[in-house]
């Protein structure tokens, strides 16, 4: 039975732990402490802190765009 993966919980306990941090000021070590996670489930799926830090920019671009798309490009809205 293959290992459950931690990615998810990574990248949702990293991005808060960025928010409140910044980037430069976060570390592997504060990113996987508030994931609850070994060090290892980090170099599983990330090759280096900026892959990390890459895949934290897409997600907030992708909701940033969700919210765009609900609101300011929603036709259904009233101008």
């Amino acid at each position: 039975m293959p290992r459950p993966s931690h990615k998810e919980k990574i990248l949702t306990s990293g991005l808060r732990v960025v928010h409140e941090r910044g980037y430069a000021a976060s570390s592997v070590r504060d990113i996987i402490e508030a994931a609850g996670v070994p060090q290892g489930s980090f170099t599983n799926h990330f090759v280096s802190k900026e892959a990390f830090g890459l895949e934290l920019v897409n997600i907030y671009y992708k909701d940033i765009q969700r919210f765009m798309d609900e609101t300011l490009l929603n036709d259904a809205l009233p101008r």
